[in-house]
């Protein structure tokens, strides 16, 4: 008999989920703001009527019915209506150990309906507490749960290769006014500056602004003040490098802390954990 060798041909995803935060569609009115956060997972936004204003990170954005952004994890952002009608919008925050995309990027995307069906199936077959996400609603629908995800990770392959055909959606969608620019200078300045540990005033000086006009202008678009603001900058940073294998004390003499215990402490109080919990099990 005639031997024959096989071989397999190994599969590389290029996105595969591990986890489910939150699955959420919704309607919100004219004046609408959602609070400000940063966390360390992915979350994608689509806009499905109506005009959304974004923040990420240092930049600001005006995002219309069909358009998305992915939010990647330790990005601080936030969102709010600015049309004159309602919005509406779907959310998705979720973990993942493949992704093809590193920072945030916006998309176009054609079928509304295929988003709110994804949700829908969410939704259906996963316990959920408001708009988090909890676990498999029961065994019964455990294969329906795993082809629910499989429909995130169709909707987000097809997103990705619509914005590799296109050009830079997001160039065209910043805001380019007064008060969007000095935002994004005032955050290059923090980023510019994480280990000095600035005062309200040193940044305030070094926008050439004042720091009654710095606050207001941190309230507007990140819905928290700027010091707290600056604090999360800061935090991400040491997240980062603790990930990256640095130890506590580097992180802490990195960000200025001369001593480490009051670094511990303040990362503590902004995470709810000790940074020798972020550092990465060998």
């Amino acid at each position: 008999m005639e031997k024959h060798h096989f071989r397999l041909c190994y599969l590389e995803p290029r996105i595969r989920l591990t986890a489910l935060c939150s699955a959420y569609a919704g309607i919100h009115p004219v004046g609408y703001f959602y609070d400000g956060e940063s966390h360390d997972f992915w979350e994608a936004v689509f806009v499905l009527k109506g005009r959304a204003g974004v923040t990420a990170g240092e930049k600001i954005y005006s995002l219309n019915a069909g358009q998305m952004i992915f939010h990647p994890p330790g990005e601080f952002h936030r969102l709010w209506n600015e049309g004159e009608d309602y919005l509406r919008i779907a959310i998705i925050s979720f973990a993942v150990d493949k992704f093809p995309i590193e920072k945030h990027t916006i998309c176009t995307f054609n079928s509304k309906e295929k988003v709110f069906f994804t949700v829908r199936e969410i939704r259906k077959h996963f316990k959920t507490n408001g708009i988090f996400v909890v676990e498999v609603l029961s065994k019964e629908h455990t294969s329906a749960a795993q082809k629910a995800i499989g429909k995130i990770e169709e909707l987000f392959l097809e997103l990705w290769d619509s914005c590799e055909k296109e050009e830079n959606e997001s160039a065209n969608n910043v805001n380019k006014d007064r008060l969007s620019e000095l935002y994004s200078v005032a955050v290059a300045v923090m980023k510019n500056n994480i280990g000095e540990r600035l005062s309200a005033a040193d940044i305030a000086s070094a926008c050439g602004m004042s720091v009654s006009t710095m606050q207001k202008l941190f309230f507007r678009y990140t819905g928290i003040g700027m010091m707290k603001y600056y604090e999360g900058v800061r935090m991400q940073h040491a997240r980062m490098l603790l990930n990256n294998g640095r130890s506590v004390k580097e992180v802490a003499l990195t960000l200025g802390y001369s001593d480490q215990n009051y670094f511990s402490t303040a990362y503590k109080r902004y995470f709810g954990a000790s940074p020798q919990k972020s550092i990465p099990h060998k």
